[in-house]
């Protein structure tokens, strides 16, 4: 079972260090945790614990924060799909170092990954939150409410 939600945003109105254009002292970081909030919220007491985006979009998080110059964000994917031992001999073979996670900025669960994977089927302009549940467990009971808001994949 998984749960996802869309969350979209105008790109143009953050500049390229991630500060939003129109609100003093915003960054496009401060966006994604209150969508993580909204998610929290919504679907209690999961959290979105995948964030799904394009590389623009993750470029767009790495300007906002305090990664090196040789580190990239997100996991690559194969339309959402991660492959993990790929994205491993990836980056053994690569210069770069992969940024994999962040932790969640959700109370108490700071200590929470929030992976990042990349899925270029997405636009500029979006991006899924996702709960996924860690431990494989397939048959993990899920109450939604309200039901309309959510896609359940299994």
């Amino acid at each position: 079972m998984s749960i996802n939600k869309k969350y979209c945003f105008k790109k143009n109105d953050y500049n390229p260090n991630g500060f939003h254009q129109y609100k003093d002292d915003y960054l496009f970081l401060d966006f994604i945790r209150e969508c993580e909030s909204d998610f929290f919220q919504e679907f209690y007491p999961f959290l979105g614990n995948g964030l799904f985006a394009n590389i623009s979009t993750m470029n767009l998080i790495k300007s906002c924060s305090n990664f090196d110059d040789n580190e990239i964000i997100g996991m690559e994917s194969l339309d959402g799909e991660v492959d993990i031992d790929l994205n491993l001999k990836l980056e053994n073979k690569s210069e770069f170092r992969t940024v994999y996670a962040i932790g969640s900025s959700i109370k108490g669960k700071e200590d929470e990954p929030v992976w990042l994977v990349v899925d270029d089927n997405l636009k500029d302009s979006e991006f899924i939150l996702k709960y996924v549940p860690d431990d494989g467990n397939e048959e993990e009971k899920f109450v939604p409410s309200p039901k309309e808001k959510i896609i359940i994949l299994k």
